[in-house]
């Protein structure tokens, strides 16, 4: 009877763990997977304490012991854990990095850790992210960026797997630098970016630079001078952030990483196949590398969507579903446009917090603007509150401004049309329109051009463009605008122009926005200068020039510009766009050289929109804006007397089609 309870009594004594399997649970603590990473820390969180107290004490466990109680905060695991961290196995330094993680009087050897191979600085990174306060870790980060040495790579990665560190209190640093990291010429620099992107847990704050993110993991995706790995990693961090489109994935179909390829279908497959995208999938079974895999999934996809199922041989079948989508594609186009916008003005409806009501009066003006011009009328409830709130909002700023003149002449215009109750709000309006153009004539600078505000010593041919949209907008209504202003404003322009035909932010190397913005600032200002219509100046060097130029670098990216053969992006995706809309509708432009640039444009950016009808890029709202407005292709009239051709319109479409 004695025996029988002295072994029920042992056998309610806890276990000792299988440390075998724990060893296995250990190394992944250092893993390069987030989720794998917390998923072990989860599971070491319940191991006993006092278990692992006594294989601590064993030689044979020790390690293993140490690891795991470092995990859980013991502290006596401290010296053996700094000891590892000098191990020639670069697995179990990372590892003794993390489970040092919360440990202050380690925080020395966690920094020092920096410089190492990337896989370990960044273990020391994040447990230095555990342990160090904010002062602390910004001061680690200025030391290291400090001691950059641009033909040294170890101070590079120090720098960067500090930023990794200081990404705990500043949320998005440390993916930003890596970011930036990723068009570096140095391949082993650019992997250890990689590394450190997909090592974090979320790259959430990385939507919010979609257009640079998009270049530079696409680029990385491509260079021959990355290891399959690096180039596996880019894509599949491409589809772990979101920001894959359709293009994207229909590449990484005949891609050699079958992860990549198996991921790819995986994201395409669609839960409901909609006519919308008929010709693209036509377009892949032309490719004999997608059809060898993938024919028979793309056809189910096409007889679903567009409800026939021809029968036949292949060849039979593509026939006649080619002859479906010739039919049929413009209609869905116009259809798919028209559903685009209205997702997009709902969001703006729906979420007046972050745009119509955010007490940004720039961005207000701007998501007024983009309302009036998507049919939404100055009475809307709306609008109409937001209106009455810009009235009262001193002019500051020619971003500003300009964004007033085009808002107010347009609610003043569409009052006039809507009879609006109140006698005195349209010529509130349009007073307020007349405000904004004379605060930007008198913001020009010396030399034709503008800054951020009256009195700036220098100008960009970004406020340039938005001065000039502003002021044409405002002499639409009642405003009267000196012509020395456009005459200055057009001489500017011709003489900033490079000798290549585009235009830069200032007089750096030209680049897509900056060119359409120039051009279409410069049509502007010549065609209301000399009375002319734009569309009478294309034969004009400078337009030609410039046209010219967006012709041969054409790329719906297309302010990205490159930069010592590598990639570089700045700015917005659709700021480009919109950018370009202007100097094309002004003109009457339909393709630059043998691109529909509306139609390539319009298809960009409803892929990019999100469920929600938002669109995210690195301007924000403004971003959600710029996608509206092109899709409605609404730009400011350019109206002029005993032209020769044919002036232009002030238009908003609807589903792409002009009224």
């Amino acid at each position: 009877m004695l025996r029988w309870s002295l072994l029920s009594l042992l056998l309610l004594l806890p276990q000792d763990p299988d440390w075998e399997k724990l060893r296995a649970q250990i190394d992944k603590i250092s893993s390069d997977d987030a989720a794998e990473r917390a998923e072990a820390r989860k599971a070491i969180e319940k191991l006993d304490k006092d278990l692992l107290m006594r294989g601590f004490r064993a030689k044979e466990h020790r390690e293993t012991a140490a690891l795991a109680l470092g995990v859980l905060g013991d502290e006596k695991a401290k010296d053996a854990l700094v000891e590892m961290t000098k191990s020639k196995d670069a697995a179990l330094r990372a590892a003794a990095f993390e489970a040092l993680g919360g440990m202050k009087s380690a925080e020395s050897v966690m920094a020092k850790a920096l410089g190492d191979e990337p896989r370990v600085a960044f273990a020391a990174a994040r447990a230095l992210a555990r342990t160090s306060n904010t002062s602390r870790l910004w001061s680690i980060y200025t030391t290291a960026a400090g001691e950059v040495r641009l033909d040294k790579l170890q101070t590079r990665t120090r720098a960067l797997a500090a930023a990794v560190a200081a990404d705990a209190v500043y949320p998005g640093f440390g993916a930003n630098a890596c970011v930036a990291a990723l068009e570096d010429r140095d391949p082993t620099f650019v992997s250890a970016a990689l590394l450190g992107l997909w090592q974090m847990e979320t790259l959430e704050p990385l939507k919010q630079r979609t257009a640079p993110m998009l270049a530079r993991l696409r680029n990385a995706r491509t260079r021959k001078d990355l290891s399959d790995t690096d180039r596996e990693r880019a894509g599949l961090l491409l589809l772990r952030s979101g920001l894959a489109v359709e293009s994207d994935l229909a590449g990484m179909l005949t891609d050699p990483s079958a992860l990549l390829r198996e991921r790819a279908i995986k994201a395409l497959t669609p839960k409901e196949p909609a006519k919308k995208d008929v010709g693209r999938w036509l377009s892949w079974l032309e490719n004999d590398a997608i059809a060898r895999d993938y024919s028979k999934l793309i056809e189910s996809w096409i007889a679903k969507a567009t409800g026939t199922d021809p029968g036949g041989d292949r060849t039979e079948r593509l026939k006649v579903w080619k002859q479906w989508w010739t039919t049929h594609q413009e209609t869905v186009f116009q259809d798919s446009v028209t559903k685009s916008i209205e997702a997009g003005v709902k969001w703006l409806r729906d979420n007046p917090a972050r745009g119509l009501n955010s007490g940004q009066a720039g961005l207000v003006a701007l998501c007024l603007y983009t309302m009036l011009k998507s049919g939404v009328g100055p009475n809307d409830e709306a609008v109409k509150p937001s209106l009455a709130w810009l009235l009262k909002q001193p002019l500051d700023g020619v971003y500003y401004a300009s964004l007033a003149a085009m808002a107010f002449t347009e609610a003043a215009t569409q009052w006039r049309k809507e009879k609006e109750t109140d006698p005195d709000l349209g010529a509130k309006y349009r007073r307020r329109a007349v405000d904004a153009a004379a605060y930007l004539v008198c913001a020009q600078t010396n030399n034709g051009c503008w800054g951020y505000k009256p009195g700036d010593g220098w100008g960009d041919n970004s406020n340039a463009q938005f001065a000039i949209l502003g002021l044409r907008a405002a002499q639409n209504g009642d405003a009267k605008i000196p012509e020395n202003t456009w005459k200055r404003a057009a001489a500017y322009l011709s003489k900033s122009q490079m000798s290549d035909g585009g235009w830069g932010y200032t007089s750096e190397a030209a680049y897509g926005s900056m060119t359409a913005a120039g051009l279409c600032g410069l049509l502007i200002a010549r065609s209301t200068e000399k009375n002319r219509a734009p569309g009478d100046l294309l034969a004009d060097k400078d337009v030609a020039r410039a046209l010219k130029w967006l012709e041969e670098n054409w790329t719906m990216e297309g302010h990205l510009y490159k930069n010592g053969g590598v990639g570089s992006g700045i700015g917005s995706a659709y700021y480009w766009l919109w950018s370009l809309e202007r100097c094309c509708l002004v003109t009457g432009v339909k393709k630059i050289g043998t691109h529909d640039w509306y139609r390539e444009g319009a298809e960009y950016i409803m892929a990019l929109q999100e469920k929600t009808g938002l669109w995210t890029g690195s301007e924000g709202v403004a971003d959600h804006c710029f996608a509206l407005l092109f899709l409605k292709r609404a730009f400011v009239d350019v109206q002029t007397e005993g032209a020769k051709g044919k002036a232009s319109k002030d238009v908003a479409t609807e589903g792409g089609k002009g009224k």
